[in-house]
This record gives structure tokens, sequence and C-alpha cells, in this order.
């Protein structure tokens, strides 16, 4: 499932699969498998506990700045009424499927859809092989079309390259066109969501409900190796830029990570694999780190 996203992901953004492997990293391990050194069961095991952190899904209700939150009901049918869809770009087909699964739902609910703001340029995962033929938010829309959404409810914001631009830059657009957005739903790959929640609650939108709805992520069961260490050094990483934003940047406040969870940063070292990175501190090298060893990945997995 994975191979066949990222062969889709490439078709929609142009991405050339001819990509060498750098040659400029000496490695004392096997670079593959970040998870070479435990079992495949514990492997997976850390992986559930990493990802219910992560991808959390629930809904937030702002009440004159004060937010609080609850679990989101696993089926549509159970969520509450939404005026915007908002898809923060990445390279997760699955995310646009589920907005156009929300869309309608909301669409036979109300005979009103909701609008869809898709916002993205490009970023770690997406703009390794250059040039990039067209835009994540223009790759997402074109599937969102192909699923029935009508192209008059799709919003475009196409020059995001994070998580912060993707939140700000929207904002500024929806305003712009004085488009209601008291009721969100918040979409993204499952390992960023954690992230883009943080975010969007410190960038100030102003709403009354917030869901936070990321699709689901694909059975760690049924994963191949490469697939389960493709997904762990993905949430790993993310994780570690989760850290690092909260203690090094104005981007999101301090998040309570459960200790369980931030040691896995220790647990799974990859210090042999890219020992020489520059940063503040060590969680910012470590973020440093981990984003190098993942886009590595991504430009071997893209040659299979």
């Amino acid at each position: 499932m994975k191979k066949i996203i990222a062969q889709k992901t490439a078709a929609f953004l142009g991405i050339s699969r001819k990509i060498k492997i750098p040659q400029n990293h000496h490695f004392t391990v096997n670079p593959i498998m970040l998870m070479q050194k435990f079992p495949k069961a514990e492997v997976k095991k850390d992986a559930k506990l990493l990802y219910s952190f992560l991808s959390s899904r629930l809904i937030a209700f702002n009440k004159k700045g004060t937010f609080c939150t609850k679990l989101l009901p696993r089926k549509l049918k159970q969520y509450p009424a939404i005026d915007l869809i908002f898809i923060l770009g990445n390279n997760d087909l699955s995310c646009p499927n589920h907005a156009a699964a929300i869309y309608h739902e909301m669409q036979n609910r109300n005979h009103k859809p909701p609008k869809i703001m898709v916002s993205g340029k490009g970023g770690h995962t997406t703009i390794f092989a250059k040039p990039v033929a067209i835009t994540e938010a223009e790759a997402f829309a074109n599937v969102l079309i192909e699923l029935g959404v009508e192209p008059e409810d799709i919003i475009l914001e196409k020059t995001a390259t994070n998580t912060r631009e993707n939140i700000v830059l929207s904002e500024k657009i929806l305003k712009e066109k004085g488009i209601v957005h008291n009721r969100i739903a918040l979409i993204t790959s499952p390992g960023i969501v954690q992230k883009s929640y943080q975010t969007f609650l410190k960038s100030g939108w102003d709403f009354d409900c917030l869901i936070v709805s990321p699709p689901a992520l694909d059975s760690l069961k049924r994963m191949s190796d490469q697939a389960l260490n493709y997904t762990l050094a993905y949430g790993l990483r993310e994780l570690a830029i989760l850290k690092h934003y909260a203690e090094n940047t104005h981007f999101i406040d301090k998040v309570q990570i459960p200790v369980s969870i931030e040691k896995l940063l220790t647990k799974y070292d990859i210090s042999d694999y890219f020992p020489e990175v520059s940063g503040t501190n060590e969680i910012a090298k470590k973020a440093k780190l981990y984003t190098e060893y993942f886009l590595w990945l991504e430009k071997y997995y893209w040659n299979i």
C-alpha cells in the first residue's frame, strides 16, 4: 500500500524516480533498517505507541480563548457539523481521500457541502527531487475532484513550505474571500497531526469547534519490514521536530510528551548514520539528524 501511494504521489507531483543514493555518507551500520537491533514485534509496539501520541483524534472547543477537548468519534456520521475542511499538504494521498469522505457526509447531511482549503507548495517529503511539476495543493485538488468534490468548493494556497506557513497563509486567503470557518476539520498525515494541532492553536485562528481528524494509519500488523521502518523513521522525525519547536521556537507552546514516548528518540538512535549535524542544542541537532535520515530513506525507497 505504501508503495502504491508513493507511486501515485510521484505521478501527481511529477517527481523523477531515478534518484541516486547519496554517496557522501559513511555508515557504520546498515542505514536501511532503523529497527534492525530489535525484534519486529517490539518495533511494532513502539510504533503503535508513538503514533497514538502523534496522531491524536480529538474535538477542540474554543470558549473565549480557553480550549477544552474530547475524543473524536470514529464514525463520520457522529462528527459535528463542519463548514471548512482544511488539508495541510504532504505526500500522503489518504488525506484527500479522507477529506472527500467528510465532504460527502456533510453534503448528504446538510445539502450544502463545506469548503475545502488545501494548502502546500511542497516540503521535505515532496520536493527532494526537482523540478516539481505541480504543488501539493494542486495534487490534492486533483484527487478531490476525482472523488466527486465540486471544483468551486476547493480553495488553493500554493506557496506554503511548512506547517506554520500552511496555517498563516491559508487564514489570510479565507479572510480575503470572506469564507466562514468557525467549525473546522483539520486533516493531515498521521505523523504530523500533533505538530499541526499545536501550531494551529498558537496561530490565533478564531474558531468555535476544531475537529482533528487524520486518516487511519496503515495496519502495523501487515506492514513489511521496509514500510515499518519508513513509518517509524517518519514518526521519530516528527517527534523530534515537535520537541524542538516547543523548546526552541515560538511556533508552538510547551507540549507535554509522555516519558515512554520521548525515550524512543534515545532507543532508536541514528547518530551512527549521520553523525555530523549542526544545531543550537541537542534536540535541535536530533531534529536535524532525523530529517537527514528520513530524506535519505525517501530517496532510497523511491528507487526501489
